[in-house]
This record gives structure tokens, sequence and C-alpha cells, in this order.
């Protein structure tokens, strides 16, 4: 497709076509073959970037491809987030929605950015993008309306499409007020005509949260945070840059120490020194909600994993608004404990801050005595050392996991305590 419109049927044709001079088809293979090698880097460029583009009608085709380019960049990375570029006049209600759901329900935040226009369905996807990450360029259009469509045939046929495209237009002015946060009403009243905006109006409205002056991946460092900046975090004592090798290192750790936790269960399935993570109450996270609800930031608690993903979803211009949620979410949680293996029934070994069913202090050694413990479990396990005796006492490992937890406990208190100390003291005269 790309080729045909750079060089028209007719110079297509060409290129196999006896009637030009050898030397002119020549050159336009070399042309052709030049553009392909340029072409593929600018593919190239994007995947590295995590970007896809939605350029043109919304088809089947389109779907399909932005589906297959979705799940592969999750594949590779399901906590990176992907920039999704449209300039689109919209297209088939039915592939818009497959766009829709697949932005919906894959683990990766998908960052949209209208570079143009997104009109009809391309304005529902520009709309569905992650909270705060919705974006448009200062000269681009959007523009919204009801489905349209047509339809011959038998009298009875007609009536049950027009009931079709009756009960497609309510779920769409549905999913336009869940984005936008409108009520249905004014949805529909905006929708009855085609209705166009500027950048800002769109803002106004709900259908973009920024106006950026320029396109994040056009940007040094700019594939993975909005208008061209580095993602970071807040550290102890600044803003470090998160790289794709700490979070590589972060899974590795975690693989060591649920696979080390296996191995010495299975070998010492009453005196393992484990760490589980109770889950929290309902009244619990009463807290978090009811914190949530007030800056109008929906959280789902019905699993550790779906928490996750709504913390990860849970951004605002203020780049420490995503901290202190977590923050709040952590306070809200019980504090993970050390235990023996044989004190506790296999079903209340799960760790719920980490959605696994087993778990323990491997590596880094950053416990101390704990790790001590785990790594001369382990020389057992694998036979490379005999396990002291004192390691094979229960009630001694129970005590030591008991004071493990308070010594543990006390150092938070003493952190959280330190904090507010400090806080006052840069606040009393202020």
């Amino acid at each position: 497709m790309w080729r045909r419109r750079l060089f028209g049927p007719v110079t297509t044709a060409a290129l196999h076509s006896s009637s030009l001079p050898m030397w002119r088809r020549r050159l336009l293979g070399t042309a052709a073959a030049a553009l392909d090698g340029e072409y593929e880097g600018l593919l190239s460029i994007l995947e590295e970037k995590r970007t896809v583009f939605i350029n043109g009608p919304i088809t089947e085709d389109t779907a399909f491809d932005v589906l297959l380019k979705f799940i592969s960049l999750a594949r590779t990375n399901n906590a990176q987030r992907v920039h999704l570029l449209i300039n689109s006049p919209g297209g088939l209600v039915s592939a818009g929605l497959a766009i829709y759901d697949i932005i919906q329900t894959i683990p990766t935040p998908v960052a949209t950015l209208c570079v143009g226009e997104a009109a009809s369905m391309a304005s529902l996807i520009l709309a569905a993008g992650a909270p705060g990450q919705r974006r448009a360029l200062p000269n681009s259009q959007i523009m919204i309306h009801q489905p349209s469509g047509g339809f011959l045939g038998q009298a009875t046929d007609v009536a049950i499409h027009t009931q079709e495209i009756l009960r497609l237009r309510k779920r769409l002015y549905a999913i336009y007020a869940r984005h936008t946060r409108q009520p249905v009403h004014r949805i529909s009243r905006f929708m009855e005509r085609d209705t166009f905006m500027s950048p800002a109006e769109a803002k106004k409205f709900g259908l973009i949260d920024e106006i950026i002056q320029s396109c994040p991946i056009a940007t040094a460092g700019g594939g993975g945070g909005g208008g061209g900046k580095p993602e970071t975090e807040e550290g102890g004592g600044g803003m470090y840059q998160i790289r794709e090798a700490n979070q590589m290192t972060e899974e590795f750790m975690l693989a060591a120490n649920v696979a080390v936790a296996e191995k010495i269960l299975k070998h010492f399935p009453l005196v393992s020194l484990l760490r589980r993570h109770p889950s929290p109450t309902k009244e619990m996270l009463e807290p978090l909600l009811r914190t949530a609800t007030a800056v109008s930031l929906d959280l789902d608690v019905s699993s550790s994993r779906a928490l996750a993903d709504s913390l990860d979803r849970a951004v605002s211009d203020d780049p420490y608004f995503n901290k202190l949620i977590r923050i709040l979410a952590t306070r809200c949680m019980t504090q993970a404990v050390y235990f023996c293996s044989g004190d506790l029934s296999p079903s209340e070994f799960y760790h719920y801050g980490l959605a696994a069913p087993l778990y323990t202090h491997f590596t880094p050694p950053i416990r101390r005595y704990a790790d001590v413990i785990v790594h001369r479990l382990l020389a057992a396990a694998l036979g490379i050392a005999k396990l002291p005796p004192v390691f094979q006492d229960g009630p001694q490992l129970t005590s030591i996991a008991d004071n493990l937890n308070y010594r543990h406990r006390n150092a938070q208190m003493a952190s959280q305590a330190s904090v507010e100390l400090h806080t006052l003291i840069y606040f009393r005269k202020r």
C-alpha cells in the first residue's frame, strides 16, 4: 500500500513493464528498494520507541494490525507504556471497538496522541488512552458524532438493524461518558450532529488530558515518558531514571526467590523459612478507596493484580501523585512477615503484594539473618552442605521468624516517625 501511494499505479506497473527503457526500470527498482530499506528503518524506530500508528480509515485490517503490535509490545514489556499516534477520519464501529477493547484489556498502559485528526471512532480511541496520557498536538482536530449506517432488505430485517444501531449508539454514549466523565445526556446532545473541537475544547470536554508542543517519539529519549521526557520515579534524595535493566533485574530476583522457596519447601516441608503477605480486608482498604473517590480515581481492589494495574494507571500532571497514592496503598496493607512452614497450612503461604503462592527472601542479602537461613536451607537442599541442627528445630525457627518480624516492624515505625518529625520541623516556621 505504501509503495502504491509513493509511485502510483502506473509507476508500480512500470517496474515490470517492457515498454520503458531498461535504465528507467532499473532506476525505479533502485528507488523502490531504497524506500523499502528506509521504510523498514522507520518501522524499527517506531517499534523501539514502542509506538503504534493509526493512519487513515479504521478498518478490520487496521484493527488486526494494531492488535498484533499491542500484543507483541505487551509481551516484550507489559509495564512500559505504548504510544498510539492517531490521524484518522474514523471508520467501522466494529473495528474501532476491537481496538478500544484491546487498549482496555492489555496490562500495558497506552498513551494516545492525536497528530492530525481524530474523528468519529478515532476520537473514541483517543479518549480511551490511560488517564493523564491522552494528548493532542496544537493544530489537531477532534470530532464526535453518533454512528451512522444503512441497510437494504426486507422490512423485518431493516427493523432489526435499526434496533441494533440504536443499541450501538447507546453503548457508544456510555463509553464516551465513562472516559470524559460527562453525563450521558450531555454526551448524546453533543453527538447528535457532527461536533468539531479544537484541542483546547476537547480537553475541556474530557476527550484529552493535555495539549503538547512536540511529538514524544521525535525527541531523544522519548520512548518511555510523555512529552519527550524519560520516565522517572522518586528516589531517596531526588529523581532517578528508570531503566529496562532495573525491571529485568527485579524480575530475575523475584523468580529466584520463588524458585528457592519451592526448592527448600520440597526438602524441608516443616522447617523452611518463608515470607507471606496476608490479603488486606475491605475495612483496611477503606481509607485508600475514600481518597481515590475524592480525587476521581477508580481503583479496582478485587485482587492484587487488579490493584497493581489500577495504581499503574493512577497518573496526573503532578509527578508525585502516583507515588503518594502508592504510599497510601502500602499504608493500608498488613506487614509481610517471615514464618516457619510447619506453623501454617499451604493455603496461608500466599504473598498478596507479589501475587505469589509461595515466596521467601534469597536475594538480595539486605535482610541479613533471614537470607543467611535461607542460604543454609538451599545449600542443604542442593546437597552442598549439611543443615545445622539449629535450623532443624521448628519452634526455634518460629522464634527467629517472630524476632525478625518484630525488628522489621520497629524499623518501619522508626522510619515513619522520622518522616513525620522532619516534616514537622520543615513546616514549623512556614
